[in-house]
């Protein structure tokens, strides 16, 4: 999964919108590579860089679970 650090309209995708904090692609759709490469290297025709990887431990590692037990 991908996060949007910069907005951008996607001229790939219809001209969508993306905000910061979006996730691409909208909808879950499919993620076409040579896209990715662009938006997150800057290969692009603006140069500039608008996703990133979503980082791991953004997806929840269960820390909380063992203070939910605790408190009981």
């Amino acid at each position: 999964m991908y996060i949007v650090i910069r907005a951008f309209k996607d001229s790939m995708d219809n001209n969508r919108f993306y905000r910061v904090g979006d996730v691409y692609p909208a909808g879950g759709g499919k993620v076409n590579k040579k896209r990715v490469e662009e938006l997150m290297l800057g290969t692009n025709r603006n140069g500039k860089i608008y996703i990133q990887e979503e980082p791991e431990e953004a997806a929840g590692d269960g820390a909380g679970n063992e203070s939910d037990g605790e408190k009981q």
